[in-house]
C-alpha cells in the first residue's frame, strides 16, 4: 500500500485534479484499493473505518470517517 501511494505522489496525481483536497484523498485511496486488494467502492469505504487494511489507508490520508456518499461523489467529479 504504501509503495503504492507513494508512487501515485510521485506521479503528481494531486496535480492533475483540481478539486479539495478531500476529493484528492478519496480519489488516492480508490486507486491504492483498486490496485492492492479490488473492492466494490462501498466496502472500500466501510473498510476506512474498523481493523481492516482500508482502515490504514484512510489514516494515512485522514479519511477515517469518509462514508460512501463521498467516494460517489469523487466518482462523479
Amino acid at each position: 500500500m504504501a509503495a503504492t501511494l507513494s508512487r501515485l505522489i510521485k506521479l503528481g496525481l494531486h496535480t492533475l485534479i483540481h478539486s479539495s483536497n478531500s476529493i484528492i484523498r478519496i480519489i488516492e485511496v480508490m486507486i491504492v484499493a483498486r490496485i492492492v486488494k479490488p473492492a466494490y467502492k462501498l466496502a472500500t469505504a466501510r473498510g476506512l473505518d474498523g481493523e481492516t487494511f482500508f482502515s490504514t489507508l484512510g489514516e494515512v490520508l485522514g479519511l477515517e470517517g469518509a462514508d460512501e456518499d463521498e467516494f460517489y461523489l469523487a466518482m462523479d467529479f
